[in-house]
């Protein structure tokens, strides 16, 4: 037993004399802390997360630890600004530059017609008509002139043997026709996804030479212009740049109001 004695001596020292709770979490909060100074902020949230685990005790340095983790947030939600802010210049220099297009018409909502879809070059003619508004809504119309009515109710767009073809729009609301004695106009609508991927037929199509089919009972058919194609592609940029831009100032705002939370936190 005598023998015994100084190693029992010498292990309760080793162990009496080896860090002790607080010290053991106060060397995992300051590794935590070198890890965000080297930007290495998942690995230091891992570190700070698993604090209040391993020394549920230690309620200061807990705090301190959550205190850390409210500081990585804000970086990363500032990160988060610039790249939102960065996109959101983007998309509004693509928005300006597809506008030069097209002529604004106020209202509320106010909307865009493309230049070459205009009531004053485009009255006396057949074609298919881009439609968007500044809220980023689209939708497309089919426009019939001719000397009698034909009775449209759809339209099938096609070529060499690929083709879409819209929803029955009965006659009403988005269905009408106007006649002037000598001369008729038909118009029909496909709002709210009644196009049933025609402006995707043609905006993916339109560089090829595409026809389109006014189906009623003698269908009537059209080449379309290829600045009507490119109307129709362009109008549906825009919807999706508005509608972009509206989602980026929304995370604009909701990150800006987290980071002004955040601090106040902080302060506290």
């Amino acid at each position: 037993m005598k023998q015994l004695l100084p190693f029992i001596i010498v292990i309760v020292l080793m162990v009496s004399c080896g860090p002790n709770p607080q010290e053991l979490a106060t060397e995992r909060l300051e590794a935590a802390r070198e890890l965000l100074e080297e930007n290495k902020f998942n690995e230091a949230k891992l570190i700070i997360d698993s604090l209040s685990d391993a020394f549920p005790d230690q309620y200061e340095i807990i705090a301190q630890g959550q205190k850390l983790l409210g500081k990585v947030e804000i970086i990363e939600q500032q990160k988060s600004l610039i790249y939102f802010d960065s996109l959101l210049l983007l998309q509004e220099r693509n928005l300006e530059e597809l506008k030069k297009h097209f002529v604004y018409n106020p209202g509320n909502p106010g909307h865009y017609t493309h230049k070459r879809q205009q009531v004053s070059n485009s009255y006396d003619r057949t074609y298919i008509q881009a439609h968007v508004d500044d809220q980023g809504k689209f939708y497309i119309s089919s426009r019939y002139h001719g000397t009698k009515n034909i009775h449209h109710h759809s339209i099938k767009v096609y070529n060499e043997g690929l083709y879409a073809e819209t929803s029955v729009i009965e006659k009403g609301l988005d269905n009408r026709s106007f006649d002037d004695g000598g001369e008729v106009w038909e118009t029909v609508n496909y709002r709210n996804g009644t196009d049933n991927g025609v402006v995707s037929f043609i905006v993916n199509n339109s560089d090829q030479r595409l026809k389109v089919m006014f189906k009623c009972k003698n269908p009537y058919y059209i080449v379309m212009e290829q600045y009507d194609k490119d109307a129709i592609r362009m109008a549906y940029d825009m919807s999706q740049i508005i509608l972009s831009i509206k989602d980026l100032k929304n995370e604009v705002n909701k990150t800006s109001k987290r980071v002004e939370d955040l601090k106040r936190q902080l302060e506290l």
